[in-house]
């Protein structure tokens, strides 16, 4: 599963920072995440459950958050 984009949150920027580090919070934005549990600074293991017409599936990952500013994004 392959989640982007770019989202403006009208609030202070410490709120959404704290609430970018918090698992519970990623596990609600996580369409079928069962868990999240931070594992280093920047690295979450997520266990999200798939389904599709016949088949479903349980998925164990980890997710990375990459800040960018704008002079290390490519042209």
């Amino acid at each position: 599963m392959e989640m982007s984009g770019e989202y403006r949150i009208p609030a202070p920027r410490e709120e959404v920072w704290a609430a970018l580090n918090d698992p519970e919070v990623l596990r609600k934005s996580i369409p079928g995440a069962e868990s999240v549990n931070t594992i280093a600074y920047d690295e979450f293991e997520a266990v999200a459950k798939a389904k599709g017409c016949p088949v479903s599936a349980r998925l164990k990952g980890k997710l990375k958050r990459v800040s960018y500013t704008r002079r290390t994004l490519p042209p």
